[in-house]
């Protein structure tokens, strides 16, 4: 293979190994429960630094780093909804029953 045919294989092996580097890297910081977005953590034009007392950990009310605050919600307005459903199903079963 000459040289210049293997030049963009070349190229798209860096880009392969890179992007599986970022990916499992921070998979780690998943698994460490920090919360970094994934652009914080590879952005090569600006390099995540971390603050004293290492990064903090992902808030309660959000599934991943940078995830706006109170979103997915809709799992509780679901649980809601069911334990509403299943109630009225019980209070109707029970009138059938002659209940009150």
């Amino acid at each position: 293979m000459r040289r210049n045919e293997a030049d963009p294989l070349f190229a798209a092996g860096v880009v392969i190994v890179w992007a599986g580097y970022a990916a499992a890297s921070w998979g780690v910081v998943l698994l460490h429960g920090w919360n970094i977005t994934f652009l914080q953590w590879v952005n090569p034009l600006n390099p995540y630094r971390y603050p004293a007392g290492g990064p903090a950990p992902i808030p309660d009310s959000q599934i991943l780093p940078g995830s706006p605050s109170g979103a997915f919600t809709g799992g509780a307005q679901l649980g809601q909804a069911v334990t509403g459903a299943a109630a009225a199903a019980a209070a109707a079963e029970n009138r059938q029953q002659g209940g009150a």
